[in-house]
């Protein structure tokens, strides 16, 4: 019995050294991806809310106010048309609002005199002036492998 309570108890100290061990190394990889995010008060964020209907499955839903704050990383929110007004989120469930400007996103474009369109269409049926590109577009948010991908199809689909 007494070599039985020995094995249990160097078991349990084996146990106690790989859980501390494997959590330095969860805690590594989870520190390379983290970054602290902070709101505002007034600010406007996305929240991470469980789907009318389905309460498995979440989406992000908003934008709704930052009201308050109620410690390092948790954020009173404001949810007007839901059931619950007001709601305390962690950050983890929050994203930054941006209000992007849709003009700026557009492509430089120039309009084709309507006489040459048949050139253009090779006698397809005309809808309207058609649009050239300038090739130049105003996309900074996106990285440059999607912009590039972005720009070559809107060039080959310039006829829709």
């Amino acid at each position: 019995m007494l070599d039985l309570r020995d094995k249990l108890a160097t078991c349990q100290e084996l146990a106690t050294e790989h859980a501390k061990e494997s959590q330095s190394k969860a805690k590594v990889w989870y520190d390379r991806q983290a970054r602290q995010r902070t709101f505002e008060i007034g600010q406007l964020v996305l929240v991470l809310l469980p789907v009318q209907g389905k309460p498995l499955q979440t989406k992000y839903q908003g934008p709704f106010k930052v009201i308050g704050k109620r410690g390092p990383v948790d954020y009173v929110i404001e949810t007007p048309n839901r059931r619950r007004t007001q709601r305390v989120c962690h950050v983890n469930m929050l994203k930054a609002y941006v209000e992007r400007d849709w003009n700026s996103l557009c492509l430089n474009t120039t309009v084709v005199p309507s006489a040459t369109t048949s050139d253009v269409y090779d006698n397809e049926p005309y809808f309207g002036p058609v649009l050239t590109t300038n090739e130049t577009f105003s996309l900074d948010y996106l990285p440059e492998r999607d912009r590039e991908q972005l720009q070559r199809l809107l060039c080959q689909f310039s006829k829709l």
